[in-house]
């Protein structure tokens, strides 16, 4: 399997190893989540050519076999600089909404949000509250909807220990 080649399934029990083009498009281009939408699939990942910072990418197909990167093909940071890691993805409220850390300092983490009505534009927040941004490291490394609730699970970790992390932010 190489980098132009998508797994499908139905049903997540028989999958078919697809032909795809543009995904990944860039050296260093790495997709980490790819789901079905009711316009197509989304997929999200990072870039990293040589070692580089890496920066959180979005693509979009229609078919599963043609893909594109969203939009400029990157999704920014809301605050903070250093790497993007850990992204994570989820179709609710009629859009989309990621997550994924961020930080220069490696003890130092924090969560970072992005939310898109269409998956082309997206708009990056840094969420408040217990277990989301403080000293240490955080990060949602879970991401789900059920009905009317997405649901974020992670973990807040210091020197002095880890502490699991549950959150559930309104679906705009």
């Amino acid at each position: 399997m190489g980098p132009d080649s998508v797994w499908t399934s139905p049903d997540g029990r028989e999958w078919t190893l697809t032909s795809a083009t543009g995904l990944p498009q860039r050296a260093g281009d790495r997709v980490a989540v790819l789901m079905r939408t009711a316009g197509g699939f989304i997929a999200a990942g990072a870039n990293a050519p040589g070692g580089a910072r890496a920066t959180p990418v979005i693509f979009l197909s229609a078919d599963g076999r043609k893909w594109e990167r969203s939009g400029t093909g990157r999704l920014n940071l809301a605050a903070g600089t250093g790497r993007a890691l850990d992204i994570r993805l989820a179709a609710a409220g009629g859009g989309f909404t990621a997550t994924g850390t961020f930080g220069a300092t490696p003890g130092d983490r924090d969560v970072v949000v992005w939310t898109s009505k269409d998956g082309t534009t997206w708009q990056a927040a840094t969420p408040t509250g217990p277990g989301l941004a403080a000293p240490g490291i955080q990060a949602i490394t879970g991401l789900t909807v059920s009905g009317r609730t997405l649901t974020g699970v992670g973990f807040t970790a210091t020197p002095a220990g880890e502490q699991p992390t549950l959150w559930q932010p309104p679906i705009w």
